[in-house]
């Protein structure tokens, strides 16, 4: 069965970010502590900024009921922790896959 939204397209793009994102080094103003968190002013990093746009696309394609729990899951847990200081969306979509 098909998705409504091409979900396998945006784990592609979202791969190739953080594949350059590791090569440049993140290019942001903040750094990562020892314990994997960021230092400096996580909200305006690229990292982050995409971070939140995935959670947003995650809570936009959860109720499509052909997306399977692998890819929901794997798109998810593509982002970095340390992207995102609250998790709070993605347990907006998280809720909104279950439902």
């Amino acid at each position: 069965m098909e998705t409504l939204y091409n979900v396998d397209c945006v784990q592609r793009i979202l791969d190739h970010f953080l594949a350059m994102d590791q090569v440049t080094g993140g290019a942001s103003p903040c750094s990562i502590d020892d314990d994997g968190q960021l230092i400096g002013s996580p909200s305006l990093t690229p990292i982050t900024m995409v971070a939140k746009l995935i959670d947003g696309y995650l809570a936009e394609v959860a109720p499509d009921v052909n997306l399977k729990l692998p890819k929901f899951q794997a798109l998810a847990a593509a982002v970095p922790e340390y992207a995102r200081p609250l998790d709070d969306g993605l347990y907006r979509a998280i809720d909104i896959y279950l439902k």
